[in-house]
């Protein structure tokens, strides 16, 4: 392990301990947790970035929300004209 010193705000810190007493773990274990946590998310954010062009992105969201109009597929002109104007 490594010791790293961080700066917390009183508020931070005071919700890290009371979080840490409630679940028995001390606030280095709740702060080791988030960090993997950021690590996980910012790996994913990477990965996302590179293996995905725009095309793809745009193939796995589509469909996915509903309108309500039964004729969008027609006139989607149309309607992007009146959603966005001239």
């Amino acid at each position: 392990m490594v010791t790293r010193q961080v700066e917390l705000t009183e508020e931070q810190n005071e919700t890290l301990e009371r979080f840490a007493e409630a679940k028995g773990k001390s606030v280095s274990e709740l702060l080791r947790a988030g960090a993997d946590e950021i690590i996980r998310s910012l790996r994913l954010g990477d990965q996302r970035n590179r293996e995905e062009d725009p095309r793809q992105r745009a193939m796995r969201i589509s469909g996915r929300f509903k309108s309500g109009l039964k004729d969008l597929s027609v006139n989607h002109d149309q309607y992007l004209e009146e959603a966005f104007g001239d």
